[in-house]
């Protein structure tokens, strides 16, 4: 993996709503935010952790502190770009976004395409009227496979199959409060004893929140910053 490390004017590649980690050796919480604005020199504007983040448990004084610095790190153009942070404030009665201050160096590692990556997001599975649920166990921008938390009749899943009917996938990814909604195809269904096991499903259009939890997970296992 090459390392570089360039000034600050380097995050000017980043996108409006680009997914990043946020990091604190101190506390050890690990979240997901998007960036909102660069007003460079002066600061980076990110939303707010989602609510439904696990850490968010330890109360938000514990979680985000005024002063305090963040690792953060971003996926852009096959790229992970890696700053440090401080916390200058945060507002969440009209809007929930935090005021970062702009970082002095940003690291840049470019990293090798992966197509599958483990993982583990709640899933609804719906066609007509007929609805299970389970949890996506690996996931790409072209399709997941979901495994069923209690094994169904595949009846109406090999009708699917077979004539090519669309099913909804509503899907709760780490960064959101509500469950997103994607359309998919079934292409193999894994049984046991009658009951579907485990689904191998393509998306029927490339989906924005999917790469966005793509890029977040190309975040995670990269080493600590300036390692």
């Amino acid at each position: 993996m090459t390392e570089n490390y360039y000034t600050a004017k380097y995050l000017s590649n980043l996108h409006i709503g680009t997914a990043m980690n946020m990091k604190s050796d101190a506390n050890g919480m690990l979240v997901d935010v998007r960036l909102v604005g660069i007003d460079e020199p002066e600061v980076l504007i990110t939303t707010f952790p989602a609510e439904n983040t696990t850490t968010l448990s330890m109360g938000i004084n514990n979680v985000i502190e005024i002063g305090a610095e963040y690792e953060f790190r971003a996926f852009c153009d096959g790229e992970i770009l890696i700053f440090e942070s401080a916390i200058l404030d945060y507002y969440t009665t009209y809007g929930r976004f935090m005021i970062c201050s702009f970082p002095e160096m940003v690291e840049v590692r470019k990293l090798r395409s992966e197509t599958r990556y483990p993982c583990t997001l709640p899933c609804d599975i719906v066609c007509n009227e007929s609805e299970s649920y389970g949890a996506i166990s690996d996931i790409s921008g072209g399709g997941c496979l979901l495994q069923m938390n209690e094994p169904k009749s595949i009846s109406w899943l090999t009708q699917a199959q077979l004539k090519n009917i669309e099913v909804q996938l509503e899907i709760m990814f780490p960064f959101s409060e509500e469950p997103q909604i994607l359309s998919a195809l079934v292409k193999s269904i894994r049984e046991h004893e009658g009951r579907a096991d485990e689904i191998g499903l393509a998306f029927c259009a490339e989906h924005d929140v999917v790469y966005q939890y793509l890029d977040s997970l190309s975040l995670q296992g990269i080493g600590a910053f300036f390692s």
